[in-house]
């Protein structure tokens, strides 16, 4: 296929080289930034297109790659047509391309991307949506070239992903940054908690989150949490984030038994 690529950040980049590693032609790249749009369109061996043009090249399909806040004006650069128009948003509804061109979609990576990561996409689940039940067969064509992981969702469903990836992913992250924040102030350093990071990864591909929980408010060990409190008195705001998370698992916990001594669980 003949893929013209809008944008020139991470998941452009990342998604442009696997789309000619697999043997597709990149017909152009379209930037609002001349020197990141040019850069990559040399890496992608095709033609730079300037932000004064309308956009009227001969592609099969447009992957806008933009973030979410500018995909429907990047969308209004794009020419009517046959072309298919897809962007890669886990939040944005197919309904901002459909307003303008009849084949249009979604493909979007569920994996943070990095410029210069090594993104093993095989493995990388692709959420693919569809205004119709052609441009879903060749979206669908289009990505088995490039992952195993195929989910054909909804808008809402792939909403629901995009928050679920936000928790699994970049509020874990956050909490990983405490970590280290936490052991800064001793000081000790960081090393110590990757065995304990690499454990948890590791558990939670074979088995579920919830029966893995561990703690001081899993157990209910209100003595901990207290002297844990107390290390926080200099960070309100941290320890205010630290005492609603340990409320809400002593919430959950106190739930299970309830159930438990009612027989439901």
């Amino acid at each position: 296929m003949k893929i013209f690529i809008l944008g020139a950040g991470n998941v452009a980049e990342q998604l442009g080289k696997c789309f000619k590693k697999s043997g597709h032609r990149i017909a152009g790249v379209w930037s609002r930034n001349p020197v990141a749009g040019k850069n990559l369109a040399r890496k992608l061996s095709c033609s730079y297109f300037s932000d004064k043009l309308k956009i009227n090249a001969n592609a099969d399909i447009f992957v806008i790659a933009v973030s979410d806040s500018a995909i429907s004006m990047v969308a209004g650069k794009i020419s009517r047509g046959n072309h298919i128009v897809v962007h890669t948003s886990g939040s944005v509804s197919m309904r901002r391309l459909q307003k303008r061109f009849q084949n249009s979609g979604v493909i979007y990576p569920v994996q943070t991307i990095l410029r210069n990561a090594l993104i093993d996409f095989r493995n990388t689940p692709f959420c693919i949506e569809a205004s119709n039940k052609k441009v879903q067969v060749e979206l669908s064509r289009l990505m088995r070239k490039i992952t195993k992981k195929i989910y054909v969702l909804s808008s809402k469903q792939r909403a629901a992903v995009h928050l679920a990836a936000v928790f699994a992913n970049n509020f874990s992250n956050y909490m990983l940054d405490l970590a280290y924040q936490t052991l800064k102030t001793v000081p000790v350093n960081s090393d110590i908690l990757q065995p304990l990071i690499q454990s948890t990864i590791q558990n939670i591909s074979k088995s579920h989150p919830d029966l893995l929980q561990t703690g001081p408010a899993k157990r209910g060990d209100v003595k901990t949490i207290s002297m844990h409190m107390k290390l926080l008195r200099s960070n309100p705001e941290i320890r205010r984030m630290y005492w609603q998370i340990s409320k809400n698992i002593l919430h959950r916990k106190a739930l299970k038994v309830k159930k438990l001594n009612h027989g439901k669980l």
